[in-house]
């Protein structure tokens, strides 16, 4: 999740660096006309194309530049419309864009010089919802401002750069300025650091709640660390099977230091975990065990202190799940079936004796057997079959 909120930042540099020559923007010429081109989901200028040739793509845009001041361009996708950009020029030069769908506003953009985003509205319901303002340093944008519908700024991100042009580090800010009245809010700070284009660690900071990430040489989760003021509430470590970037993680270790507590996490190399163990004070409590066949896990065994409790799981040839068999020392538990019909029946024993069989059905309880010595000493019926 946290990786996730960092993707959006270097997009937006991206698209706003380049998002002229990614939409294809052109200045309008007396011979403009309507035009088609292969397209994609985000509207771009692929490939110009004929007219007849518009079924032959799942994506397709029609361009009408048949006024030198305004462009308006259609994005169909599988010959329905999508989306809308209407696009207005300034002595050629593109000043704005905005977006529709069924008629609504969807974002708005206004362009400065080197047609750079300066402005970015987005709409909800065809009201103003949030609105972002660009600053740029040079040809690389330096500032991110964004602020609600009525006007307060809700963070800002500030890009800075190595000395060969490549981002370095992204810097969130949060929460009200000036003397508003919201100025005894929270306010929050997250920080993106990256290296030769990978980010390698983040920053997230609310009141007293601090987390920091990092990742690997390859862009690999490798530490996720927790704080409440100075302590460490918990640490979260990941090791890998190899070195490739897509190599499963082989070892998680969750520390919560303040209890005392650490828990290992072993995983083969398809991802499947394989055991688990939960130490106290560096003392074992608790261990998993779990065991597979042709990708499918058949069985579970869970040692708690002198108990060894083991479900073993059988399958049919379609790979569903039919039977569990649970056990505790050695001794039966409980047996579990499960039928095509959607219905499901549960064998009970104590002692290693068979006591109860119920019966389910959708997850409903049929009926009741009470057992004595293997004979059917009582019956209760809860719902009609």
């Amino acid at each position: 999740m946290i990786r996730r909120i960092a993707a959006p930042l270097l997009l937006t540099a991206i698209q706003v660096a380049f998002g002229g020559l990614m939409l294809g923007y052109g200045s309008p010429s007396a011979a403009a006309q309507v035009r088609y081109y292969r397209s994609n989901a985000t509207a771009m200028l692929l490939e110009e194309i004929t007219e007849a040739e518009r079924e032959d793509h799942r994506y397709h845009l029609v361009r009408d530049q048949r006024d030198p001041e305004r462009e308006l361009r259609r994005l169909f996708e599988d010959g329905e419309e999508k989306l809308v950009q209407r696009l207005e020029f300034d002595d050629g030069r593109l000043s704005s864009k905005t977006e529709l769908t069924d008629e609504q506003v969807l974002r708005r953009y206004e362009y400065g010089e080197g047609r750079r985003v300066e402005l970015e509205e987005h709409f909800e319901d065809g009201e103003l919802d949030r609105r972002l303002e660009y600053e740029y340093d040079e040809h690389r944008i330096a500032q991110v401002s964004v602020f609600n519908a009525e006007g307060a700024r809700l963070y800002r991100d500030r890009y800075f750069y190595r000395d060969d042009g490549r981002l370095r580090r992204v810097v969130r800010e949060g929460g009200p300025d000036g003397d508003q009245a919201e100025a005894d809010a929270e306010r929050f700070h997250v920080e993106f650091s990256f290296v030769d284009g990978l980010m390698r660690s983040e920053w997230h900071e609310l009141g007293e709640h601090s987390t920091a990430v990092r990742y690997d040489a390859v862009g690999r989760l490798a530490q996720l660390v927790v704080w409440v003021g100075d302590d460490r509430e918990r640490i979260h470590e990941y090791r890998y099977h190899s070195s490739a970037p897509d190599s499963a993680v082989a070892v998680e270790r969750i520390q919560v230091p303040g209890r005392g507590l650490e828990e290992w996490r072993r995983h083969d190399s398809a991802g499947r975990a394989v055991e688990r163990v939960l130490m106290v004070d560096g003392e074992t409590v608790e261990r998993d065990e779990y065991e597979y066949e042709n990708g499918l896990l058949v069985a579970e065994r869970r040692h708690r202190e002198e108990d060894l409790r083991t479900v073993r799981y059988e399958y049919d040839e379609q790979e569903q799940l039919r039977e569990e068999r649970w056990t505790r020392n050695g001794v039966p538990e409980l047996l579990r079936e499960y039928h095509d019909d959607e219905r499901m029946s549960e064998l009970h024993f104590r002692h290693g004796s068979a006591v109860l069989r119920v019966e389910y059905r959708a997850e409903q309880r049929l009926r009741e057997e009470i057992l004595r010595d293997g004979e059917v000493v009582r019956v209760r019926e809860y719902a009609a079959e």
